[in-house]
């Protein structure tokens, strides 16, 4: 007997919803991992810093007399170059920095330009740091002309002549700037320094060559003291919480 073809076509439709539901479910999605924890910076009583001196060591070294006879504006300016400024065997005007990034800290962010002056014909301050794309604004207080050049090696990045008492001449430290040069194209003699820094943990010696870094996470880093004309001195220092580390740095000449 010959089997109704409706009959056959419900028989085979059901042998594949049978065959179907013995096949094995396909795995699950696996469960998406937890984000990891945003890197903690330790709070501002969880720091320590770095205090210390810049000694020289050795014969004071001459300064070289400074002609300003060509500009009698500049009366009044200082008589010999102070490159190697010394005061009781103590090193002024030596940048003292944390060399690289800090770890656990943001990539810290410019507050506010590095501000220059010119009074009585010399740059105010000679030596100060600064960080990778922060502003640079250069005053002049003087009754005379000065032209502005600051460099980044032998190349130019900022070049203005700037009036007596005139608006500030501005700019901006470059990403890849390690150390900027300013002159006065007018005033030969007129020299300051800008050292760029990975972090904002820098300072300058003052006269009594007195440093002190601070807001350090505890840890352990390689401090550096750049000087101008003397090269650059480094020391591996722990600093531990509510700590302070002191450290001495010791130049010479030749």
């Amino acid at each position: 007997m010959r089997t109704p073809r409706r009959w056959s076509t419900a028989v085979t439709a059901a042998l594949l919803l049978g065959t179907g539901s013995c096949e094995k479910p396909a795995p699950a999605a696996p469960a998406p991992k937890p984000a990891s924890p945003p890197a903690t910076v330790p709070t501002t009583s969880a720091r320590g810093k770095v205090t210390g001196t810049v000694r020289y060591e050795g014969a004071t070294p001459r300064m070289t007399r400074i002609n300003t006879a060509s500009d009698p504006a500049c009366e009044g300016a200082a008589s010999a170059e102070p490159a190697i400024a010394v005061h009781d065997g103590l090193l002024e005007n030596v940048l003292v920095r944390i060399k690289g990034p800090v770890a656990g800290e943001p990539a810290p962010k410019p507050q506010g330009p590095v501000v220059l002056d010119q009074k009585a014909c010399a740059y105010v301050p000679r030596v100060q740091g600064a960080l990778a794309g922060q502003a640079i604004e250069v005053h002049n207080s003087d009754p005379t002309l000065h032209g502005v050049r600051v460099l980044q090696g032998p190349d130019s990045v900022l070049q203005e002549v700037q009036p007596p008492q005139g608006p500030p001449v501005k700019g901006e430290v470059p990403r890849a700037a390690e150390v900027l040069r300013v002159k006065c194209d007018v005033h030969p003699w007129m020299l300051a320094w800008i050292v760029v820094s990975p972090s904002a943990h820098f300072a300058v010696t003052d006269a009594a060559g007195h440093f002190a870094l601070e807001g350090l996470p505890p840890g352990t880093y390689t401090v550096e003291a750049w000087h101008e004309s003397l090269g650059t001195r480094s020391a591996e220092v722990k600093v531990a919480a509510d700590g302070a580390t002191e450290l001495s740095f010791t130049f010479s000449a030749g």
